[in-house]
């Protein structure tokens, strides 16, 4: 599974802290937050913390880049252009 593979490449501290809320969801506080990390960090003291069922991501692998220099009156330009 390619999520947990990289989920135990990251900090401990990431890891509780990806249990702590749904992203995008609103929550009613800032100490709500404080709470919820707290008790993560009671459950797994000395464990492993392990993968939230609802973690997960995307692989993007690009096949090309292409960069854009700023220019005047946003008149942009690709790198590739002299």
């Amino acid at each position: 599974m390619e999520s947990l593979k990289y989920f135990v490449t990251r900090p401990r501290g990431s890891q509780s802290g990806a249990w702590c809320s749904a992203q995008s969801s609103t929550i009613s506080s800032r100490a709500t937050l404080h709470a919820k990390l707290a008790e993560i960090k009671q459950k797994v003291q000395g464990g492993e913390v392990p993968l939230p069922s609802f973690w997960g991501g995307y692989r993007v692998i690009p096949s090309r880049f292409e960069f854009w220099q700023a220019g005047d009156d946003r008149l942009l330009q690709r790198s590739d252009e002299s």
